[in-house]
């Protein structure tokens, strides 16, 4: 009786489920490079266990998964089980690109689902089109430029619906480019219609490119991952229900840039500088002796790549000496939507011929605006220059008084003479040595280590947060965080962004993935609620629970 009933059981259960099933789909076949795939692996009507995707290593990049996904549907009378497992891919490479079965165990039994080929081509599926209710797309002010000469680009939304929030998946790959994010960017929310259809648009994010190599160059897209308010006709809005936030990979546009080389032929006092510029000049002294020397500074502002400026033309008088050079770069901050430098260069000079001398320095560079070279004259300089006075053999005193010297002056002093010189001269310099060793000690000792500093920034971002005061508590947390990676990886502080952290952190050998994965997410978290005030009130706990997790996680790791 009771095989009878096992039998009658699962032939219930394959009616009702229909006959189970693995495979793999892909929402194309062709995509463009660049450009995103979604896969995913699907069984029906069966309970799965241990999933083992393919290896995507060699083709792909991973932005996405596994995405795990069930559900159940009835339709005429037959009950249809679904799970899923989903990932987002990038390309690596174009060509025809496989991808292997993935395997599953349904009731003891291994399942393996169907290959796919997936051609990466120009002429493949493009994700970006305006018809649909969100895209983002990477405009450029400019898509012809010279070689050095800054563009700006903008990372700009478009979307028809509301977005709840968003995360940066991948950066795009500048390539020929050196990159530097813009801060005082317009964010103003504004208005744009397009096919008869009104959008939202916003600047998500500005970056000053600056071309490091002439011909056609390619910047890969940016991708997002946004998540969209989606209200059910069922439920209408309330309070307590303001619809589900549904969360969507969305990538900008490839962009093209042609980089043109600089006219010929160049001028030989060509200084390097590409853009628009400011110089000014500054000297310590306009009159000096054949002996002395004296400072010139000359300072150019622009908003050209300040690594290619080289020293401006002095044009000295045959009888100067140039004997040091040298310069500095720092950043001036931005204005109109341009980052502007500063590079100064010191020389000094000495002059070998005395008389009255003028000379006009200038500084030459290439002007885009025109297609033409400039040259800008600075003020000039007349100096006034006098013979040196030959040194005495007479030594002078304070007073003004030359005093003789005699034989007396030439003694050998006595033994005991020289013991209280030695005395005289050492015990002072062991006491102040002694008091600088005794300072160094006690400041060493007041010096933080890099973990209590940590500990620090946490405590505090726990205090900020506890008091309602949400901005200072993430800030302190982020701190926290990257104080923490600085120390143990060797980074440094300045103008590191979260993938050059990542890969940092990939590049030490952290076999383990999950930890990567969450400190992407907390960085990328970290860089949202910029953009997002809501989600600081909300998250500043699940934060700060989750920085002291990892880092923990990271010291037994």
């Amino acid at each position: 009786m009771r095989p009878f009933l096992c039998s009658l059981i699962l032939f219930v259960s394959s009616f009702l489920y229909g006959q189970t099933s693995f495979f793999a789909v892909a929402d194309a076949e062709k995509v463009r490079p660049g450009n995103l795939v979604e896969v995913s692996f699907i069984l029906k009507n069966g309970e799965g266990e241990d999933f083992i995707s393919p290896d995507f290593s060699n083709d792909f990049y991973i932005l996405s998964g596994p995405n795990r996904g069930i559900s159940t549907v009835i339709q005429n009378g037959q009950m249809q089980r679904e799970m899923s497992f989903s990932y987002t891919l990038q390309p690596k490479k174009n060509g025809k690109l496989t991808i292997r079965p993935a395997r599953i165990k349904v009731r003891g039994k291994t399942l393996k689902s169907n290959s796919l080929v997936i051609l990466v081509t120009s002429d493949g599926k493009q994700e970006n089109n305006n018809d649909q209710d969100f895209f983002i797309r990477a405009e450029l002010t400019q898509n012809t430029i010279y070689l050095g000469q800054q563009v700006r680009l903008d990372y700009k939304i478009y979307t028809r619906k509301e977005i709840q929030n968003y995360s940066i998946l991948q950066e795009s790959d500048y390539g020929g480019f050196y990159a530097a994010d813009i801060q005082r960017m317009d964010n103003m929310v504004q208005t744009t219609n397009i096919k008869g259809k009104t959008y939202y648009t916003k600047v998500l994010r500005s970056v000053a490119l600056f071309p490091q190599q002439t011909g056609k160059q390619s910047i890969s897209p940016l991708v997002l991952q946004v998540g969209l308010l989606e209200e059910d006709p069922q439920r209408p809005s309330s309070l307590f229900f303001n619809g589900d936030v549904k969360y969507v990979n969305v990538e900008s546009n490839v962009l093209n840039v042609t980089v043109k080389d600089l006219p010929k032929p160049v001028p030989t006092n060509f200084n390097g500088g590409i853009g628009n510029f400011s110089a000014s000049s500054v000297i310590d002294k306009t009159s000096a002796s054949t002996n002395e020397t004296f400072y010139l500074t000359i300072t150019i502002l622009g908003d050209g790549d300040a690594k290619r400026i080289k020293s401006p033309n002095l044009n000295l008088p045959p009888s100067f000496q140039l004997y040091d050079t040298k310069s500095e770069e720092e950043e001036r901050g931005e204005n109109e939507g341009k980052k502007f430098s500063q590079k100064s260069f010191t020389y000094v000079i000495q002059p070998q011929k005395e008389g009255e001398f003028s000379f006009q320095p200038s500084f030459t560079y290439f002007y885009p605006l025109t297609g033409k070279y400039e040259t800008k004259l600075l003020d000039p300089f007349l100096i006034k220059i006098t013979a040196s006075q030959s040194n005495s053999i007479s030594l002078k005193e304070e007073t003004g008084q030359f005093v003789s010297l005699t034989s007396e002056d030439f003694k050998s002093p006595s033994i005991f003479t020289n013991i209280l010189w030695i005395a005289g001269f050492t015990i002072p310099f062991l006491s102040i040595t002694f008091f600088y060793v005794y300072i160094y000690l006690s400041q060493r000792k007041k010096v933080k280590s890099p973990s209590e500093v940590t500990t620090d920034h946490l405590q505090q971002a726990k205090i900020f947060g506890d008091q309602g005061d949400y901005e200072n508590s993430f800030i302190e947390l982020s701190f926290a965080l990257r104080t923490f990676l600085f120390h143990q990886f060797d980074i440094p502080k300045e103008n590191f962004s979260n993938e050059q952290i990542i890969d940092k952190l990939e590049q030490s050998g952290l076999s383990n993935q999950a930890l990567t994965q969450q400190l992407r997410q907390l960085l990328n978290r970290f860089e949202m609620v910029l953009y997002a005030p809501s989600m600081k009130k909300d998250q500043w706990k699940l934060t700060w629970e989750e920085v002291c997790l990892w880092i923990k996680q990271f010291d037994k790791a």
